[in-house]
């Protein structure tokens, strides 16, 4: 018990060494900005140039990145959101495997999943995701017979939904499954999750007017993507997340498999039928990030899975040498992590350096990383053909060509530069690439002579 304990014991301390380390300063996902600006909304300090309301995400984020700025006093505190449910994930796991007696070096397995590993440095709803579902899994496979236990798995479940809406999956079949379990406490773990559900829908009923207000993603579900997504998420199940799969298929023995492989079925299916495209979008490094985000909660019952087959089994030496992959794939994407946000840098810097009153942009979703209340207070906006400022202003254009997607923006951008060039003489002042192909051109725009 005590080398377990020792063993989480220096692991979180190393883990929180690197990220301090290598705190985040700049977004890496667009989205990540809108919940920020939720943040700062509820903290009475909105942006000057944000969205007039809430944005159409669930609060969750925002009110745990609330309380990091809160205390801390600088939006930058907002990044320890990942931070924060990553170590969540580990402890609950580790306790709930100390109670089924199985080996706590499962409780790693997570920091193999390569995807969830650059998420841990965003602002985003996969990691609460992943903290919420490893908390649920400990309370109601390890504490359900407990009326506490069942409760506290209750409310995680409720409270995952004002995370991401989508985390009902893989509750559903264990609050089910319950009615059928006799040592698990079924009406304490309904009450929780019905008092976390009643939060997210008075929070739908306050800001959008219905209870049963869910974001649209503007992305549409269809079966026509289903072989192509389902191939990819079961690559990222079984390659990505070592074996996940196959552990979870061959181990039918381990606690509470009915359910585990209900919720799994159903999240593979879901996020299968989701039209959603990483790649195309943002390229294939980029992409087997995004796209594998959504299994990230499996990752919890997967460990759990593992912690029952012939693998537990390990010799020590095989062991440490998990351990260490694990501590060096972490420390790597942190490191990695940093020197990239220092090239972000530059880019924030250049801009914010301008002398500009506002920031005028032709790739607003992009520019939103460099420039929001992380970095600056000047206001962004989106540079509008029929309406470009009468002065002489700065505008910028941010490139990518890693997707064809980002090679559609870039055609529709240089059109709509080659239109403000014929309002407009256009001086290019900035010209920067960052190593992976950003690309920052800066122009100052005056009326041109004669008009």
């Amino acid at each position: 018990m005590m080398s377990d304990i020792r063993l989480l014991a220096a692991w979180m301390l190393f883990t929180a060494a690197v990220y301090a380390f290598a705190w985040p300063t700049h977004a890496l996902i667009a989205d990540e900005v809108a919940y920020l600006d939720d943040a700062l909304r509820l903290l009475g300090r909105p942006s000057a140039c944000g969205p007039s309301g809430w944005s159409s995400y669930p609060p969750g984020v925002a009110l745990v990145a609330a309380m990091f700025i809160g205390l801390a006093g600088r939006p930058e505190a907002a990044f320890g959101v990942g931070l924060f449910f990553w170590l969540i994930g580990f402890w609950a796991l580790a306790l709930l495997l100390r109670r089924w007696q199985r080996p706590v070096v499962w409780a790693f397995y997570p920091a193999l999943f390569v995807p969830g590993l650059p998420l841990t440095r965003t602002i985003m709803s996969d990691v609460p995701s992943f903290g919420l579902a490893a908390a649920f899994l400990c309370a109601y496979a390890g504490y359900g017979d407990r009326r506490w236990g069942a409760f506290g798995a209750g409310l995680c479940a409720g409270a995952a939904l004002l995370v991401r809406e989508t985390n009902f999956l893989w509750a559903a079949p264990f609050l089910v499954g319950a009615a059928w379990r006799p040592a698990q406490r079924a009406g304490w773990l309904w009450t929780g999750f019905a008092i976390g559900a009643a939060v997210r829908l008075l929070w739908a009923q306050m800001h959008f007017g219905h209870w049963a207000y869910v974001r649209d993603p503007g992305i549409a579900f269809s079966l026509f993507y289903l072989p192509k997504n389902i191939a990819f998420y079961a690559f990222a199940l079984t390659v990505l997340c070592p074996g996940g799969l196959f552990l979870m298929i061959k181990n039918k023995k381990m606690p509470f498999w009915p359910e585990t492989a209900i919720a799994v079925a159903a999240v593979l299916l879901l996020y299968s039928a989701y039209g959603y495209d990483a790649f195309a979008k943002s390229g294939s490094l980029k992409g087997l990030v995004l796209q594998g985000r959504f299994m990230l909660p499996l990752v919890p019952f997967l460990a759990f899975a593992g912690a029952f087959s012939k693998a537990t089994s390990l010799s020590p030496p095989l062991r440490k040498a998990l351990l260490g992959l694990a501590a060096s794939l972490f420390a790597a994407v942190q490191i990695l992590g940093w020197a990239y946000n220092r090239q972000q840098q530059t880019l924030t810097h250049a801009l914010i350096n301008l002398p500009a009153e506002a920031h005028w942009s032709l790739s607003y979703d992009e520019s939103r990383k460099y420039l929001n209340p992380l970095h600056t207070s000047t206001c962004l906006h989106l540079l509008l053909e029929e309406n470009p400022p009468a002065e002489a202003f700065y505008v910028h254009l941010i490139t990518r060509n890693d997707s064809a997607d980002w090679r559609k923006k870039n055609a529709m951008a240089a059109n709509a530069l080659q239109r403000l060039a014929r309002q407009r003489n256009l001086t290019l002042i900035l010209d920067h690439t960052l190593s992976e192909g950003t690309r920052l051109r800066v122009w100052r725009a005056e009326a041109k002579r004669g008009r």
